[in-house]
């Protein structure tokens, strides 16, 4: 299995490109596919350079690495989308208004790539993994043009991993013995499902009371 990382020169992409790495998900023959997002960013040697570095980290487990900045080369039977405007980094910029904002601004990368891998790629679309917000905006667009069933978005997957964190926080257990999942988009249309939560090593009586304590009204 190839795998293509759009956007891999970005703080998120380039933490995916790592992870894939450093845990072996692909085998040397395979392919881990670096592409730029924007080819008139003011870096064009960005990813060049990163994948010099991990060839010498991971000199004796890497894949193949491939660079592009074009998207009509994109090979990746999976295709994971990190490109894009990001939010700002100041919480007093993140609401509705930024998020609208950010939408605005990532519609015309949302709307080329949906088109490029539609026309690039007919008989065999990837799998494409939406990583870049507005995520449920992202899916709208791409499956415009590819098959519903072949766009992931992983908005409300990360919002349940840092849901069971806070409530493993607030016990003062391992995230791994707390399962839980959040529905809806980012910010305030968050929907946590709390009925869905499951505590390894508490009592159904136990979660309940420390449940009533969590929630905290």
């Amino acid at each position: 299995m190839d795998i293509s990382i759009i956007g891999a020169s970005g703080a998120c992409g380039r933490q995916i490109v790592i992870q894939i790495i450093r845990d072996r998900l692909l085998e040397r023959r395979e392919i881990l596919q670096l592409v730029a997002s924007n080819p008139d960013s003011p870096h064009p040697y960005l990813l060049h350079g990163l994948r010099a570095d991990l060839q010498d980290a991971y000199a004796e487990t890497i894949p193949e690495l491939d660079v592009t900045d074009d998207l009509t080369q994109v090979i990746g039977e999976v295709v994971i989308v990190a490109g894009g405007t990001t939010f700002a980094n100041d919480p007093r910029q993140i609401g509705e208004a930024s998020r609208d904002a950010l939408a605005q601004a990532n519609r015309p990368f949302f709307e080329r790539l949906a088109l490029t891998l539609a026309e690039a790629r007919p008989d065999h679309p990837p799998m494409v993994i939406v990583v870049t917000n507005p995520v449920e905006l992202g899916v709208h667009l791409l499956t415009e043009h590819l098959p519903r069933e072949n766009v992931i978005g992983m908005g409300a997957y990360s919002d349940s991993l840092r849901f069971r964190w806070e409530i493993a926080h607030d016990l003062g257990i391992g995230r791994q013995r707390v399962h839980g999942y959040v529905l809806g988009e980012h910010g305030d249309g968050m929907v946590p499902l709390w009925s869905s939560v499951r505590v390894q090593g508490l009592s159904p009586v136990e979660w309940w009371a420390a449940e009533k304590h969590l929630r905290r009204g």
